[in-house]
């Protein structure tokens, strides 16, 4: 999971990159110093010699065999405790310090730079020198600066957490162009054309965001102007569609009459579905939907067929909300398209009904699966030969989806060519 969002977040691996950065950059400095300083050969033989002669005076300073009183004037000017091992006896300046064995397993070995055991015990370190046949242990209170470096520690955390978060917000604020365009281009794609996103600063990023300003205004541009065609042209077919069928209704019937008299409707059809096409274009396109009962209305388009055309669902119960009228659009559209492509095998329509959803089944020739996801673009067809013997103008299924979104619905296929397919309307649970 960690690794998807941080190869999806520009934010995430800028963030763990100057962290690496860090944390690298520190382990160098350190490393360097720790090699330069702390096992350097001088550092080394300066050290052992100033703690070997230090604890050499320490321990002439007792005397052999120890000097108890001196050994509690030592103990109280140095603020440590003293256990001095000689010839099988004990000499100490408190009750219960360890011996030389018992510190053995706690000495750290990586803290013996100069020579001596070294080490920590009960919150106090420990230093052992051992002369003439004496074993010496010093317990200081160094430990009191140990215990105060482990209680800086949190301290530390909640430092660098914060400091972490700081960065964070800052590669934030510094890449939102970047959160911004995104958002941008999503609602572009949705087909929001009117959207802009916020132009800050005067770097590269907000020059990116002014370039896609301006192309999202011309693509709004174009698209206006390509909706307006639409609707001009279609006006504009209105008044020699009606000349033509004046001019026909006073000529004699014939074969010829009755083509162009269907070429005429056809072109009323498309005229028809490219203004109401342009309708649900726009922003406020949203249909008022009410508590109907489906299966009613779908079995009354159904009846208009009379014939390859049938009704499987229930009577009635079928509640939704939805926009009667232009459900019943949606659906004759459907059932048009599968008679359409299904004529030559002369099979059937079956619509049918449940819950919320109105299904239409057909036995035609089908729909590659590559073209699926193409059928609701408007004067797309499958049909590339656009012959007449399929019809249209490829706006039917694309209308069937404006329709269905206006109304809070949706319209999705199923096919396979040779078997047919199957078109479900979804419409918007009823309100009680």
């Amino acid at each position: 999971m960690t690794h998807g969002l941080l190869r999806k977040s520009v934010f995430g691996r800028l963030l763990v990159a100057v962290i690496a950065t860090g944390v690298l950059v520190n382990g160098l400095v350190i490393g360097a110093l720790t090699l330069a300083v702390d096992h350097g050969p001088v550092a080394r033989r300066v050290g052992e010699a100033n703690a070997r002669r230090y604890l050499d005076y320490l321990a002439k300073d007792i005397g052999l065999p120890p000097d108890p009183v001196r050994m509690r004037m030592l103990s109280r000017e140095l603020g440590a405790e003293i256990r001095i091992d000689y010839r099988g006896k004990t000499y100490a300046t408190a009750a219960g310090l360890p011996s030389r064995g018992e510190l053995g397993p706690l000495a750290a070995s990586r803290l013996q730079r100069f020579g001596v055991p070294f080490g920590r015990y009960q919150g106090r370190v420990f230093v052992g020198s051992e002369h003439d046949g004496a074993f010496y242990t010093f317990f200081g209170p160094i430990g009191a600066h140990w215990e105060l470096r482990e209680e800086l520690l949190v301290p530390l955390l909640a430092v660098l957490s914060l400091a972490l978060l700081f960065l964070f917000l800052l590669i934030r604020r510094i890449l939102r162009p970047v959160t911004d365009l995104s958002t941008g281009v999503q609602r572009l794609a949705a087909g929001d054309f009117g959207h802009r996103v916020p132009q800050r600063g005067a770097d590269e990023l907000a020059r990116l965001a002014g370039g896609f300003n301006t192309m999202a205004e011309r693509l709004e541009e174009m698209m206006e102007r390509k909706e307006q065609l639409l609707l001009d042209v279609s006006h504009e077919l209105r008044s020699p569609m009606t000349r033509i069928r004046v001019a026909l209704s006073m000529l004699d019937d014939s074969k010829m009459k009755a083509s162009i008299e269907d070429d005429v409707a056809e072109m009323d059809r498309m005229t028809g579905d490219l203004l109401e096409s342009a309708r649900f274009d726009r922003p406020d396109a949203g249909l008022a939907t009410a508590r109907i009962d489906l299966a009613p209305l779908a079995r009354s388009v159904v009846a208009a067929y009379r014939q390859r055309v049938a009704w499987t669902g229930p009577e009635e119960g079928l509640f939704a909300q939805a926009h009667a009228g232009h459900a019943r659009t949606a659906l004759k559209n459907l059932i048009d398209n599968a008679l359409k492509y299904s004529e030559a095998s002369g099979a059937g329509v079956d619509v049918s009904g449940a819950g919320t959803e109105l299904t239409v089944r057909d036995r035609g020739i089908g729909i590659p699966a590559e073209e699926l996801a193409r059928v609701f673009e408007p004067f797309y067809r499958v049909d590339k030969s656009r012959t007449k013997a399929t019809g249209g103008f490829g706006l039917g299924l694309s209308l069937v989806k404006k329709i269905m979104e206006a109304q809070g619905g949706s319209v999705r296929l199923a096919s396979e060519p040779g078997r047919g397919t199957t078109a479900v309307l979804t419409f918007g649970k009823s309100v009680e």
